[in-house]
């Protein structure tokens, strides 16, 4: 008997639930948890908490996680720390050692004051709104996996852990410290949206988030012009050379994304701060292209200025490798069961599923609704793809806990 056969009462209840999934969809979507709006994302937090709180019992558990702030630089220049919204842990059966984690975010890069806040039906299968791709959907078509396993003996072969971050959309460099627990289960499952034909993401480059800053001297630009020293002109001449160690037959980017700098036009501005963003397909590159990027600075370091570099990698390059193979080759054998197609891509985005592999956790990361025009107010997702991606996990998870994949456990 094949797993679609055997969990044939587990996948027609995901189906007869898609009008309830839509209503809960749209509900989650109109709250607004922008990475900043603190308030937004508890709020959310305590709505998720609820509905996942049904699938425990008194031996498992339930965390609020306060997580410590990282370090930003300010619109002053000055290195700064940002905090976060609590993040949420749960976990089903902790005392079993055979685990698998499922991990989602719960912000968006919507914040408070964006005009994007509620959803609207484009079509019958279509519904544009803030995250509900990118990932609130996701997390939906997660707990009704969850909920289609424990509605079956075998989970309790099983134990899992769902993480859902409040900082993913900002680098997960609060979360980051969550992270370390989960690396010796099986494999994970991450709930980003994937591409509108339903795509998988296998290899993902790295990425970090870096400032440089410039701090000259003011002056008044027409009475003390040449008394100045304008951290603008600095800044242009330092990001122009930066600029020009991308290179189109290397996979390395280096991406110019913000200046700010100066006040008025008659004053010869003192602060100018560029904030740049690296992507890089082995982790080795990273180092190259920082230790240019410092040659750089400190060519152009001179008396009355005071220049530095901030930031870091904080996705590491997520290879193809053998692991990631096994995995992806249960995921294949599930989708032919679902009649569904597997295609698996490279992309230069990254997710929390980079940070898993490199603790080495072997994991699938856009296991999420088929969406579109994310981190835009053109956000979609397909609704049919809901309960599709619910019953792809759920069969994961039941074949899991059945033995019918990782025999070698």
């Amino acid at each position: 008997m094949s797993l679609k056969q055997t969990y044939e009462k587990q996948l027609n209840h995901i189906d007869s639930r898609y009008d309830e999934l839509v209503q809960t969809l749209t509900d989650w979507s109109n709250i607004n948890s922008g990475s900043y709006h603190l308030q937004g994302v508890r709020r959310y937090r305590e709505v998720l908490q609820a509905a996942f709180a049904p699938l425990l019992d008194a031996n498992d558990s339930v965390e609020v996680m306060t997580l410590p702030a990282f370090e930003i630089i300010d619109d002053e220049g000055n290195i700064t720390e940002q905090s976060v919204s609590q993040g949420l842990l749960i976990r089903k059966r902790p005392q079993l050692k055979k685990r698998v984690f499922l991990g989602g975010h719960m912000d968006t890069v919507f914040p408070k004051e964006h005009h994007f806040q509620r959803c609207q039906l484009l079509d019958n299968n279509t519904l544009n709104g803030p995250g509900v791709a990118d990932m609130k959907a996701g997390i939906l078509a997660m707990l009704t996996t969850l909920q289609a396993l424990e509605s079956h003996e075998v989970a309790e072969n099983i134990g899992w852990d769902v993480y859902l971050s409040p900082d993913e959309e900002i680098g997960s460099q609060s979360s980051s410290v969550v992270f370390p627990q989960f690396s010796k289960h099986r494999f994970g499952m991450i709930y980003e949206p994937s591409l509108p034909d339903g795509e998988f993401v296998g290899q993902r480059k790295g990425s970090g988030n870096f400032s440089v800053v410039v701090k000259g001297r003011a002056a008044h630009a027409g009475r003390a012009f040449y008394e100045g020293r304008n951290a603008i002109m600095k800044l242009s001449r330092i990001i122009a050379e930066m600029w020009e160690l991308n290179d189109p037959s290397h996979t390395t980017t280096l991406n110019v994304g913000t200046i700010t700098g100066g006040q008025a036009l008659n004053v010869v501005p003192e602060l100018a701060i560029a904030k740049f963003n690296i992507r890089v397909s082995i982790n080795e590159d990273a180092d190259k292209v920082l230790a240019q990027v410092d040659a750089i600075i400190n060519k152009h370091q001179e008396a009355d200025y005071e220049i530095f570099r901030h930031g870091r990698i904080t996705r590491p390059a997520k290879p193809m490798d053998v692991d990631q193979q096994k995995l992806f080759a249960v995921l294949e054998q599930i989708n032919n069961e679902l009649g569904l197609p597997t295609k698996v891509i490279a992309t230069g985005g990254c997710c929390d599923g980079n940070n898993l592999k490199a603790l080495g956790l072997p994991n699938v990361d856009t296991l999420g609704v088929r969406g579109g025009y994310i981190h835009s107010d053109k956000e979609f997702v397909l609704l049919d793809s809901i309960c599709e991606r619910a019953k792809l996990s759920a069969l994961m998870l039941l074949a899991f806990a059945d033995g019918s994949v990782f025999r070698d456990e």
